[in-house]
C-alpha cells in the first residue's frame, strides 16, 4: 500500500512531458527528468514534501533522495546512479531511525 502511495504522489508531481517517474525494484524508484536543472528537481521534492505535511505521523511518507546530473561527455549512465545511490544512503543514515518513531506511533495509536 505504502509503494503504491508514494508511486501516486510521483505520478502527481511529475506532471511534465520530460518528466518520467520509474520503479527500479522494491521500494527504490528513481525520476528521469530530461533536460531539466537540479532546480527543478528540487522543487518536485518540495511538492511532495508539502503533500506529507497535513498528514498524522503514521501515514505519511519517509523517503530519501539524491539529485545526479548526466553529462554525455563525462559520465556514464552507471556512473550517475550509483552517485545518487552513494547521496540517497548518505541521507538515509543522516535522517537518523524512523522506524523507531514509526514504532512509538503505532503501539501509541494501538494503545487509544
Amino acid at each position: 500500500n505504502l509503494i503504491k502511495r508514494f508511486a501516486k504522489q510521483l505520478i502527481k508531481i511529475s506532471t511534465d512531458d520530460d518528466v518520467f517517474p520509474i520503479r527500479l525494484g522494491g521500494d527504490e524508484f528513481l525520476i528521469l527528468a530530461k533536460n531539466k536543472n537540479n532546480e527543478f528537481v528540487e522543487e518536485s521534492i518540495k511538492k511532495m514534501q508539502e503533500n506529507n505535511l497535513d498528514l498524522p505521523f503514521i501515514e505519511k511518507l519517509q523517503y530519501s533522495y539524491a539529485i545526479a546530473s548526466y553529462s554525455e561527455e563525462n559520465d556514464t549512465l552507471k556512473k550517475v546512479l550509483a552517485e545518487a545511490d552513494r547521496l540517497m544512503y548518505k541521507m538515509k543514515k543522516e535522517k537518523g531511525n524512523y522506524k523507531t518513531e514509526l514504532k512509538k506511533a503505532i503501539k501509541s495509536t494501538l494503545n487509544k
